[in-house]
């Protein structure tokens, strides 16, 4: 494009049939048409259409033409009207003595058409007339920001009954995505002191290397940026105007922004010290038409207001913009600062950088936190007024494109890019597995920053909700190593499908990390500590045919057997990975050791424990004594002296030699009710004895003995028993 306007010459030729009012016969007034299709902005709702003109001839010299002029647009319009009902679309008339405008003016017949009714015009002396429709204003947006869309104008123009009329359709603006901008950093609070903005110059924050984030905006096309003194910008309120706008600001922190801002193709563009630009303020030479832009007070929140205007003064001679001013942040953490173009090149495509400086007190926040930070134009709009007061310009709040694109520096080392080192896990894991972990590095292959975050998507697998794989951390700035915890808990066998994603922002990109864990069951290999009594825990002789308490780890599983010198033996109970309770092998009377092997779901312990084995090593469970009525014997429920006690305890021979103890007497011969197997429990004996009836109330202790022989027989430890005396005679 060479120019602001796009000329493409002869559209459409038509045949206006006109009456005239002079007396003359009816005549044929033949007129070529012609338009200037403009490029506008696709974010806009009052773009100005091209020019529309009408060069007429043929007609009678000096007679007048009346009729009603009504133009039809294929976008809603935008023009303002007055208080009177009339809008300010243009109608000019040239009849030979220069542009004068037309004896009426255009109002709305609905949102898309403007009619004026009663146009009259006198033809020439050749017979000839010039119309210009001129400030045609329209709804680009309707058409969408991101294609090249034509917008059609219609003319039809009714002189009465004797005319016949052909209509016109031109093309009047071409739509094109106007407004585009970058960064190469984001602005990150993590709770450090930053350099304080000390002189509220730009200078000053650059030499105290203050903390700053960059913004670049660019135009679409080589007229998109324009001041008010711009043709394009005719009868509107204020040329090209950008909001930069922040949310999330922490309480206590503080942004600057410059007065003034030059662009790429200044004395000395404005810069923070990015984009590969010398850190400097920025130098300026009116006349140049080199991007400037001046920031605007009192601009209301839509980047209007009545009364607004620039914080300086435009220069009227070579100047460097200094200053900073400080962005309001409100209560909510949200601010923003309105500029407007000064002066612009309609020639090229112009770019400027406008950096943020920032002061972020220590302890502003916990954890890292960006602050929002985007640029859209003003005034900003989604609706479409046509009052007299309604904004020109006005935009629809479209986020910009990346104007990498524009620029061309999409690969430029200045922006941040999101590396890492891997994107692909494929694990095993098994039961036996409590936590697998993989790390992932994260670097900056780019400059400036970025915070990144990561989520986790779960795609295949029978998880049923259940979350697998934790991150640690979720999020950060720039390069750190990533840990990937992988835990399977009580996760069924299968394969478990997830997708890592690390998203760096717009400008550092996204990567994706697939995670594949292939989870199966495996047995436990367990391990033997010790073999002991099951009634008292106690390390010693294990006795065949009764309870013998397994120790160790791993001891459960889905299938278990456990064997004496290879004979298998009864298991009683299996609930704990740390205890596992046997019966020991009757066929192992008779030997000095066995040696204990326990295979669980195929894995065994080797080389095996090997334990002694004895003839009698008694020992009563604990809380196991009964009393007569079958109740627990305790402190509160003594058994009555005369009574039949019942004590349980293991580690008795099959058969032999068994008495008991109570107190200080020995309980045998008939005294001793029952001893041997306990009916119904596995590896467990019975005792059922007497108790003494001269024994007052006590609370004393009771064991059991056996033996093959006499020279065999081994009493058990005491444990309490409690005693309820008879009553005694009177006189006694």
């Amino acid at each position: 494009m060479s120019g602001r306007f796009l000329r493409f010459g002869l559209l459409l030729a038509t045949s206006l049939t006109l009456a005239a009012t002079a007396g003359y016969a009816q005549v044929n007034l033949s007129c070529q048409a012609s338009a200037n299709p403009l490029l506008v902005r696709g974010e806009g709702l009052t773009e100005r259409m091209g020019d529309i003109l009408l060069q007429c001839t043929g007609g009678v010299p000096g007679s007048t033409v009346s009729g009603n002029l009504t133009v039809f647009l294929s976008v809603a319009m935008t023009n303002r009207i007055d208080s009177t009902g009339y809008s300010d679309l243009k109608l000019d008339v040239d009849s030979g003595s220069g542009y004068m405008p037309a004896n009426t003016r255009a109002a709305y017949l609905n949102p898309a058409s403007l009619s004026f009714s009663g146009f009259a015009f006198t033809l020439s002396p050749a017979g000839s007339v010039l119309i210009r429709l001129s400030n045609l204003r329209g709804a680009a947006n309707q058409l969408g920001v991101n294609s090249a869309h034509q917008i059609t104008a219609l003319l039809s123009f009714n002189a009465g009954s004797l005319v016949t009329f052909s209509t016109s359709v031109f093309s009047v603006a071409t739509v094109v995505r106007s407004f585009y901008s970058s960064y190469t950093s984001r602005l990150i609070s993590t709770g450090n002191q930053t350099p304080p903005i000390i002189d509220n110059s730009m200078t000053g924050a650059i030499a105290s290397h203050a903390l700053y984030a960059t913004v670049r905006i660019s135009e679409g096309f080589n007229s998109a940026f324009g001041p008010k003194s711009d043709p394009n910008f005719q009868f509107a309120d204020f040329g090209t105007r950008v909001i930069v706008r922040y949310s999330g600001v922490p309480a206590g922190v503080r942004l600057w922004l410059p007065d003034g801002v030059v662009g790429y193709d200044g004395v000395q563009p404005t810069s923070a010290g990015d984009y590969g630009l010398v850190a400097n303020p920025g130098i300026y030479s009116p006349g140049s038409n080199s991007l400037l832009l001046i920031r605007i007070a009192n601009a209301d929140v839509k980047g209007g207001g009545s009364g607004s205007g620039p914080v300086i003064a435009p220069p009227s001679g070579p100047t460097q913009f200094d200053t900073l001013s400080e962005v309001a942040i409100g209560p909510d953490g949200s601010g923003q600062a309105v500029y407007e173009v000064f002066d612009a090149n309609q020639l090229s495509v112009q770019s400027v950088t406008i950096p943020t400086y920032a002061y972020m007190p220590s302890g502003a926040v916990q954890t890292a936190t960006q602050i929002g930070q985007d640029v859209i134009l003003a005034g900003t709009s989604s609706t479409l007024e046509t009052n007299a007061v309604a904004v020109i310009p006005r935009y629809v709040p479209v986020t910009p494109a990346n104007d990498c694109l524009v620029v061309g520096d999409c690969n430029a080392g200045y922006f941040p890019k999101l590396a890492v080192n891997a994107n692909v896990f494929d694990v095993t894991m098994t039961t036996l597995d409590i936590v697998k972990q993989l790390f992932v590095s994260l670097t900056n292959s780019g400059g400036g920053n970025f915070l990144w975050t990561a989520t986790v998507t779960y795609t295949g697998g029978p998880a049923n909700g259940y979350q697998w794989l934790r991150i640690a951390p979720p999020a950060g700035i720039n390069s750190q190593t990533v840990r990937f915890d992988l835990v399977p808990g009580a996760l069924p066998d299968g394969i478990y499908d997830a997708v890592v994603k690390i998203d760096g922002g717009p400008l550092a990109g996204v990567a994706q990390i697939k995670v594949t864990m292939r989870y199966s069951y495996k047995a436990p290999t367990p391990v033997v500590i010790n073999a002991v009594n099951a009634a008292n825990l106690k390390p010693g002789f294990l006795i065949p045919g009764s309870a013998a308490a397994i120790l160790g780890d791993r001891l459960s599983g889905r299938n278990i057997s456990v064997t004496f010198d290879g004979s298998p033996a009864r298991v009683l109970s299996s609930n704990s990975l740390t205890r596992l309770d046997v019966q020991v092998p009757y066929d192992q009377a008779g030997k000095q050791y066995a040696l204990i092997i326990v295979t669980i779901d195929n894995s065994s312990s080797t080389p095996g424990l090997l334990v002694p084995i004895g003839v009698s090593a008694p020992a009563i469970y604990q809380g196991s004594i009964l009393n007569a009525d079958n109740t627990g014997n305790g402190p509160g429920n003594g058994a009555l002296a005369g009574s039949t006690i019942q004590v349980y305890s293991t580690g008795l021979p099959v058969a032999g030699l068994f008495s008991g103890k109570i107190h200080d007497r020995t309980i045998d011969g008939g005294s001793l009710v029952y001893a041997g197997p306990a009916p119904t429990l596995i590896g467990v004996q019975l005792m059922s004895m007497i108790v003494p009836s001269d024994l007052p109330s006590l609370t004393t202790g009771v064991a059991v003995c056996g033996g093959v022989t006499a020279d065999t027989v081994v009493c058990s430890d005491f444990v309490d028993l409690t005693i309820v005396g008879a009553p005694q005679s009177a006189g006694k």
